[in-house]
């Protein structure tokens, strides 16, 4: 049970941060940084 919601805390950050990371790089393609 506890290996759960540890495994949840480790990985949705790295999702986060991942999909926050895709939407910087593709503005910054868009306005040619």
């Amino acid at each position: 049970m506890g290996f759960g919601w540890y495994l949840a805390a480790l990985v949705y950050p790295v999702i986060i941060v991942g999909i926050i990371y895709f939407v910087i790089q593709s503005r910054a393609s868009e306005t040619g940084d």
